[in-house]
């Protein structure tokens, strides 16, 4: 399934593709696009940047507050409960790179559509500080037949 969700996630949003047989470089790819370090899609640049004279600083930049809502799009799984285990650990391996950063103090959401439990919105006031928090609200995404069937069409 190609799915572009350019337009979805908005301009503050990136849009990264990862194909079903994902490798490390496409987690890295991710967490790097949570960072702010990787565009998908670069568009050419508007203004030239103009060389600095200044000294380099030894001082270490402030580390940034990222708060990231990671969404399992599990609707396009249907029925198939191995791809929901899945996508679960492709989050679960960025969600540990993005919380064992040294460069960003993280904390995340995480909401999920299809077959599953997850209510039919996301809870935005609801995320979490922590790699183990995270994996607590991680564990609970599971196949079931009751779910909340939420699609990507418009």
């Amino acid at each position: 399934i190609d799915a572009d969700l350019a337009d979805v996630v908005g301009k503050r949003g990136v849009a990264v593709g990862v194909p079903y047989y994902y490798k490390d470089s496409d987690v890295d790819n991710v967490v790097k696009a949570i960072q702010g370090k990787y565009k998908p899609t670069p568009r050419p640049p508007t203004t030239t940047r103009r060389p600095t004279t200044s000294r380099p600083s030894t001082t270490p930049k402030p580390r940034q507050l990222l708060k990231c809502l990671f969404v399992a799009d599990l609707f396009n799984f249907g029925k198939d409960a191995d791809k929901y285990h899945d996508e679960a650990e492709l989050i679960n391996a960025v969600g540990y790179d993005f919380f064992t950063s040294d460069e960003i103090m993280p904390s995340a959401g995480l909401w999920a559509y299809g077959y599953t439990t997850f209510p039919k919105s996301p809870d935005l006031s609801r995320v979490n500080g922590s790699h183990d928090e995270f994996i607590k609200d991680l564990e609970k995404l599971e196949f079931t037949e009751a779910g909340n069937n939420v699609s990507t069409s418009r």
